[in-house]
């Protein structure tokens, strides 16, 4: 009878140790007493942690990939999804050692070597101020935001990115995307001696053409770091536009349409073009009056300054509102005259032609938005 007892209570001490087994929390540890095959994970040549699955830790490490490629646009064709860092599972035999568990293998390849930067939107705060007092560009700023641009109207406690999350893993991605874009039509200006130089007249509107473009860009965590054009083709040609303008020097002049620049030409139009300096086609939100540096820049019209400092990219730049909606921009400035808050008249010096900020020769970039919306000068001018 007693050994019929000590029978019974070893049965149900193994059914307890079995249970015990069968109910391990997926967070804790794995025990390993006995030797396993094993699969060690290299992070750039660093021993990172150990699982005991190959196939289950490639599937993990490709859910992850995903979370990237899936944000991709359906159209594009998506050439190849790396990670940045180099990756090695090596098979370990006999190993004795710690064993992940899922959860944790899962938690190590998610996790963040830092956390991303935000900051909240102060009173008097725009895209530029905040550019300029934290030393980045506005376009770095509109991509760490997705669905800001910089006709947004940004108010006082809103969230802004100004640093990405920077996870211990990076995915790279390239992928060929094909788009129509425009193509800006020149502007052949015609001398007329019997119109004041205040007056212009367009005699042919001109036309945008259209371009099919395909473009192989590289994306690093979904941030485009890349883009290069493979094939152009072209839809429909640009039709240039034709401007009379005056000659005839006016005795007094009256309105809102004056020069905002002494002795340019006009170098660069409004539209998509292929940026100077980085090569990449770009939308132009202004026109380019190339002219000699320290030459007189001149308000448009009567209005409050509203910006007058540096903002990346720009460089010296100014503001100015003119009531209505509409504002008045002028870059790459070489010298500042006026100061955010003051009044100035039509024609008013406000500062010099220069060529700071991204600029390839001296020039004044000018920029009228009306509601937020960027226009063509030329229609202002």
């Amino acid at each position: 009878m007693k050994n019929r007892r000590f029978i019974i209570i070893g049965f149900v001490a193994m059914l307890l140790v079995a249970a015990a087994a069968f109910s391990l929390n997926p967070g804790q540890k794995l025990s390993n007493a006995n030797p396993v095959i094993a699969y060690k994970v290299l992070l750039d040549g660093e021993t990172w942690f150990y699982v005991q699955d190959q196939n289950r830790l490639e599937a993990l490490l490709d859910d992850y990939k995903n979370q990237y490629a899936g944000k991709l646009d359906k159209a594009t064709v998506v050439k190849s999804v790396d990670f940045k860092q180099n990756i090695e599972v090596v098979e370990v035999n006999d190993y004795t050692g710690e064993l992940y568990t899922w959860r944790e293998a899962r938690e190590a390849i998610n996790s963040c070597a830092e956390e991303a930067s935000l900051i909240k939107v102060k009173g008097g705060d725009n895209l530029w101020t905040i550019s300029r007092d934290l030393n980045l560009s506005v376009d770095d700023i509109l991509a760490l935001n997705p669905g800001l641009t910089e006709e947004t109207v940004i108010y006082p406690g809103d969230t802004i990115t100004i640093k990405a999350e920077k996870p211990v893993l990076d995915v790279v991605i390239v992928y060929e995307t094909t788009v129509v874009e425009d193509v800006p039509f020149a502007t052949e200006f015609i001398n007329d001696a019997n119109m004041y130089q205040s007056q212009k007249r367009v005699e042919t509107q001109g036309v945008l053409g259209k371009e099919e473009k395909t473009y192989q860009i590289t994306v690093e965590n979904n941030i485009e770091v890349d883009r290069t054009t493979l094939k152009t083709k072209t839809i429909s040609a640009p039709v240039a536009a034709r401007v009379r303008i005056g000659t005839k020097k006016a005795v007094s002049r009256s309105g809102s349409n004056y020069g905002v620049v002494s002795g340019g030409r006009l170098s660069s139009n409004f539209g998509t073009r292929v940026h100077p300096v980085t090569g990449k086609s770009k939308f132009h939100k202004g026109v380019d009056i190339a002219a000699p540096r320290g030459n007189p820049v001149y308000a448009y019209a009567s209005g409050t300054v509203t910006y007058a400092g540096w903002a990346s990219g720009y460089g010296n730049f100014i503001a100015i509102s003119h009531g209505n909606g509409m504002v008045t921009r002028y870059g790459h400035l070489s010298a500042i005259n006026v100061r955010v808050g003051q009044k100035v008249s039509t024609r008013q010096r406000i500062g010099a032609v220069g060529s700071t900020g991204v600029s390839t020769g001296p020039h004044l970039h000018f920029e009228v938005l009306i509601n937020g919306s960027f226009k063509n000068p030329l229609n202002y001018l």
